[in-house]
């Protein structure tokens, strides 16, 4: 009776002490993988950002320790255009792929990951787009900050990923004014482009302005200015640029206007606009890397028959104007160069040539030769200026600037094209430009 007395008070005992060994024994079964799956979210400050507007991408995280030291996960962020396909398995695998289309957004300058801590957790980045179109955005979290760029990295283990899509709209106009009345042959008139541009990169420039004319028989207006004058050829006149060599106007970001004087001869003809991105689209090359971010809508007018003018007085000319002047002066000037130049291996002389001019009112005369080159910018060969402080006669010599693609050329019996430039300031009022294309051998 004492034996089986003893042995029912110890029955409840050993019965919560086998229910404790059952229940560490579960624990230990499930372990550490009942914890949850790390996850990501993302959000945009706009879906439709303007271009060179920042806006902000927002990463919210859940994520769990990836080491013993309690450490958090890696986090990658990438911009990438839609057009390139979807967001990779893996940070290292989508850049691979796309390549130099993949902007990475997070890290610093060292990384291209951000660690984040565990728990619930915000990141934020910014970003600014300057071309439009539809972009993708891609983010994972990974185990390790080793999965870098164009690397092809798959080691890294991916604990969640987010994706987002946004579209860049471009808010850049162009308008072409031309003249309200029909022009007269051979007399100048204005031509104004008005409009509002955005930053086309990081520095804040803005777009560049092209602008071409041409006789509206001729066809219509280019899908780019590049691809307009490789098909129009030598009918399309541009009407933008500097004494430089350059085809285009960089205008400014915001309200922009410029205007630029024409004169043409009778007939009718079509203004064909546009602003692009770079600057890389030179007259003749027919690149279409360029983007186009607007274009005017074609601008025709008609140059008429000129007045007739009252009848003069017997053996009296009528007197040219000082314009008309510098015009046939500049225009001699330029035939002369021309010759010499077919004539000489431009590119190895000590001295381009002699100018004497005669000037019909003080200023300054610039002279200056450009080697053409199609997908690089064009080179100063030589140039020369003197200023006339009253109307009269004047030398110019032209000091040369040696290129040594030029001298290549001209070593091995070749020749290339260039271009001259003729400027005359007048003290007072505008300046007087001419060119002429020269083939030097």
């Amino acid at each position: 009776m004492l034996k089986t007395a003893r042995h029912d008070r110890l029955r409840p005992a050993r019965r919560a002490l086998l229910g404790l060994v059952m229940a560490v024994a579960l624990w230990a079964s499930v372990g550490p993988a009942s914890a949850a799956a790390d996850t990501l979210s993302m959000s945009l400050s706009s879906a439709t950002p303007t271009d060179g507007v920042p806006m902000t991408v927002t990463l919210a995280a859940n994520s769990t320790a990836i080491d013993t030291s309690g450490a958090g996960p890696f986090l990658y962020v990438v911009v990438q255009p839609s057009s390139a396909g979807g967001c990779g398995v893996t940070y290292g695998d989508d850049t691979q792929v796309v390549g130099s289309q993949a902007t990475t957004i997070s890290g610093d300058s060292f990384n291209n990951s951000t660690q984040v801590s565990t728990g619930q957790t915000s990141t934020s980045f910014s970003y600014t787009g300057y071309s439009p179109g539809a972009y993708t955005l891609c983010a994972w979290l990974e185990s390790t900050s080793n999965d870098y760029s164009n690397q092809g990295y798959t080691a890294s283990v991916v604990t969640a990923t987010a994706s987002g899509a946004v579209t860049f709209v471009n808010t850049d106009t162009v308008a072409t004014t031309p003249p309200t009345a029909s022009p007269t042959p051979k007399v100048p008139f204005t031509v104004t482009f008005s409009g509002q541009a955005d930053a086309v990169d990081s520095n804040g420039n803005g777009p560049y302005l092209y602008a071409v004319i041409q006789p509206s028989s001729s066809g219509s207006c280019g899908a780019t200015y590049g691809d307009d004058v490789q098909v129009v050829g030598s009918q399309a006149t541009t009407i933008t640029g500097d004494s430089y060599g350059n085809s285009y106007t960089q205008v400014n970001t915001g309200a922009y206007s410029d205007a630029v004087s024409i004169t043409e001869t009778k007939g009718t003809y079509v203004i064909c606009t546009w602003l692009e991105s770079t600057g890389q689209d030179q007259s003749g090359s027919g690149l279409t890397s360029s983007v186009v971010l607007a274009a005017a809508s074609p601008a025709t007018y008609t140059v008429g028959a000129p007045p007739a003018s009252p009848p003069a007085s017997a053996g009296v000319k009528p007197k040219p104007t000082l314009v008309q002047t510098l015009r046939a002066r500049l225009h001699g000037t330029l035939t002369h160069l021309a010759a010499t130049a077919r004539q000489r291996h431009l590119a190895l002389r000590s001295a381009c040539d002699a100018v004497v001019f005669h000037a019909p009112a003080a200023g300054r005369l610039t002279i200056r030769y450009y080697q053409l080159r199609r997908h690089a910018g064009n080179l100063l060969v030589c140039s020369g200026s003197t200023k006339f402080v009253r109307a009269g006669e004047g030398s110019l010599a032209i000091d040369v600037v040696p290129t040594a693609y030029a001298r290549r050329l001209v070593r091995r019996g070749r020749s290339f094209k260039a271009v001259i430039y003729a400027r005359f300031q007048p003290r007072h009022g505008r300046a007087v430009v001419l060119r002429r294309t020269v083939r030097l051998s």
